[in-house]
């Protein structure tokens, strides 16, 4: 089996990490300029604002809703980030880093329920982040369950005999709920991106 670990709103909880009084409130986390906004809390994703959004835009959404905004500090990022793939690296050597805040641990051998419950709890109680873990048999259900799993709430969550857990039963067309693989990233490759017909529960048994 396959884990895809993907921190929660890496960027602002890093920022949390280190001033909890953010804790529970809208943050967002600018770009290099301050110019837009790569990265949002809950609270603010709950606001409708989206990845990418010009600061200018939001100013009055800021000051209704007092609205956290946050410089980025990569060098802040990078060293909690390093910090994570630490402790994943206690959990399996068999870890691929796939970006900054996200890694495939290969779980061949072990227990992957009870590690990858461990795994969550380990990492928020060593760096205070807090992970979504995506477990299946190849990489691309991994990254589906990952997804599935931030939908509840961050919970384990992994496509078996056609569910996931727990309780969570996949629709027709796939755990995403909708169906096409437009439904869940339009940064798809152009060519599945075009194919419209196409779902993730076929995608998922190529």
């Amino acid at each position: 089996m396959i884990a895809l670990t993907d921190a929660n709103n890496f960027y602002v909880s890093c920022e949390r990490v280190f001033n909890p009084r953010l804790e529970g409130k809208p943050v967002v986390v600018l770009s290099n300029n301050d110019a837009c906004v790569v990265a949002r809390s809950n609270e603010v994703k709950a606001l409708g604002v989206k990845m990418g959004t010009p600061l200018f835009q939001i100013r009055s959404l800021i000051q209704q809703h007092q609205v956290q905004v946050l410089s980025s500090n990569y060098a802040l990022y990078g060293d909690l980030s390093r910090r994570v793939m630490e402790v994943l690296g206690q959990f399996t050597p068999a870890v691929e880093v796939y970006s900054i805040d996200e890694a495939f641990l290969g779980l061949a051998g072990q227990s992957y329920e009870i590690v990858a419950h461990h795994l969550r709890l380990m990492v928020k109680q060593w760096t205070g982040i807090p992970v979504s873990v995506g477990v299946a048999t190849t990489k691309t259900l991994a990254k589906i369950a990952n997804h599935q799993a931030k939908r509840m709430g961050g919970s384990v969550c992994w496509p078996i005999q056609g569910r996931c857990w727990p309780n969570c039963r996949w629709r027709r067309y796939g755990a995403l709920g909708g169906g096409s693989l437009n439904d869940w990233k339009p940064r798809a490759s152009p060519l599945l991106y075009s194919c419209n017909r196409l779902t993730w529960l076929w995608f998922g048994s190529c």
